[in-house]
């Protein structure tokens, strides 16, 4: 098993390619994520399950409660349980501060039990959520699920000429194309425009691959319903 962030797990695998090691021929069968929202990104899942040839499972925790606050179990039911016996976990309106109901996008706010000198209550996280019931996974577990674990920040939005773009979009795409190592997301404020720069270690890179990635759309990731 290896433990990592979802950017470090590409990192590695780019360096043992590098290096001539067969990482799917490899002992390890899964990899732990954490740390970064793309754990949770379907389109960089699959390529870190295709590079490392083991199951990848997404997990999240936080420095001010001490510990992991969310895993996805081994039914992978498109989110992450909640541990409730060891927090309590609200969605609310970010703008209004109004809880929301099943299935509606919202700000996550916790209150933990498990640090008795320090407790949290009612701690207002920043992070995109969207809770759905245990019952959609069929593991038995009675935890609630947050669907598509961590979405992102509230403030992850960018406007762009009047269209709503989010980072996590903007990865799930790009990591459809298995030639692209790196990426980085430039916003110039001025002209209010947005442009990308991909890049591969590799000598085997498709030519124009930006052409390709960025007349698809950005805006099809989390959408508030509070922020239009």
């Amino acid at each position: 098993m290896v433990a990592s962030t979802p950017t470090y797990a590409l990192r590695m695998a780019q360096e043992a390619h590098a290096l001539g090691i067969d990482l799917p021929g490899s002992a390890v069968s899964r990899i732990i994520l954490s740390g970064e929202p793309a754990g949770s990104i379907p389109q960089t899942k699959a390529l870190i399950e295709e590079q490392w040839g083991a199951k990848a499972f997404d997990t999240a925790g936080m420095t001010e409660i001490g510990t992991i606050m969310v895993f996805e179990c081994e039914h992978q039911p498109g989110g992450t349980h909640i541990i409730e016996d060891h927090v309590i976990e609200e969605v609310i309106d970010p703008d209004t501060l109004a809880p929301v109901a099943y299935g509606e996008a919202g700000e996550r706010v916790v209150t933990s039990f498990g640090r008795g000198a320090i407790p949290l209550l009612r701690y207002r996280t920043g992070d995109q959520v969207c809770k759905v019931p245990a019952a959609i996974c069929s593991c038995g577990r009675g935890f609630d699920i947050y669907q598509g674990g961590i979405l992102g920040r509230v403030d992850d939005m960018k406007i762009i000429r009047g269209t709503n773009v989010y980072p996590r979009a903007i990865e799930a795409i790009v990591r459809e194309y298995s030639d692209v190592d790196e990426f980085q997301t430039v916003i110039t404020r001025g002209a209010c425009a947005m442009r990308s720069r991909c890049g591969s270690s590799s000598s085997q890179t498709s030519p124009g691959i930006g052409g390709r990635v960025w007349p698809r759309r950005c805006t099809t990731g989390w959408r508030s319903p509070m922020r239009g």
